[in-house]
């Protein structure tokens, strides 16, 4: 390891002395590394959630594979208190690399046992699109009825909401339609079919999506109305006119 760690590629020697850049890596990470990699020491159990991801991740850019493997195999034991206090961070982790794989199944498998741990929150509002549709897609959920509803609707645009008047070309977008948000049973998706009329932009109307204002909020947002009229995307049965209690716009910022 440490013959690849000194090496041009990862180091810069200067006075003496080596100099590693790795600006994904905390200093108080680098330094737990580190210290397994001379004492061959790692508790886990005395590290929260967020850090045992950073180190998870950290391994992986330091080509440490047992020690990956190892982090892997105390997340998947520990995996409920860890999903319980930070699911969407485990979840995104383990869907951004693909030797994650076997705790990326675990993860979704636990969610699917014990939905509650992520859906009945509001943490499903800031769920990545592919860990939802991933969800989506199975059909092991256990899951208890939940009398009435708690509708949300809503649509996702890879680009920007800038420009007046604007139609935007993408084949990345879609909208979803959740009838109770509790229950992820009742979660859709309509992928987007015609991508040169994904998405417009207006000023008075706010986020249009499709041309036939597949989803859109009326000019103004008059009384928090909006309507539905699947034209550019599957119809999800979204209410054609309807109201809303609130609405939020979230940007997702690639690092």
């Amino acid at each position: 390891y440490f013959d690849t760690a000194f090496s041009s590629n990862w180091a810069e020697k200067k006075d003496g002395k080596y100099f590693f850049k790795k600006p994904n890596i905390l200093p108080h990470i680098f330094e737990i590394i580190v210290r397994y990699l001379y004492c061959g020491q790692l508790d886990l159990n005395v590290k929260n959630g967020p850090d045992t991801l950073k180190l998870l991740v950290a391994t992986e850019e330091l080509g440490l594979n047992i020690l990956s493997e190892y982090i892997q195999e105390f997340l998947i034991k520990n995996q409920k208190k860890i999903l319980q206090n930070d699911p969407i961070g485990i979840l995104e982790v383990a869907f951004q690399h693909e030797t994650y794989a076997t705790l990326r199944d675990y993860g979704i498998e636990a969610i699917c046992q014990e939905p509650n741990i992520l859906f009945g929150t509001d943490k499903i509002i800031s769920l990545p699109a592919q860990i939802l549709e991933s969800l989506l897609k199975r059909d092991d959920l256990v899951l208890d009825e939940i009398e009435g509803t708690n509708q949300i609707v809503g649509g996702y645009n890879p680009l920007d909401w800038e420009g007046g008047g604007i139609i935007k070309d993408t084949q990345d977008s879609f909208i979803f339609n959740f009838t109770d948000f509790r229950d992820i049973n009742t979660g859709k998706i309509g992928r987007v079919t015609s991508a040169s009329y994904a998405l417009i932009c207006n000023h008075q109307w706010g986020p249009i999506f499709g041309n036939g204002h597949d989803l859109s909020m009326y000019p103004d947002n008059q009384n928090n109305k909006w309507y539905s009229n699947p034209m550019t995307y599957p119809n999800l049965n979204i209410p054609r006119n309807f109201e809303i209690d609130d609405y939020e716009a979230y940007q997702v910022v690639k690092k």
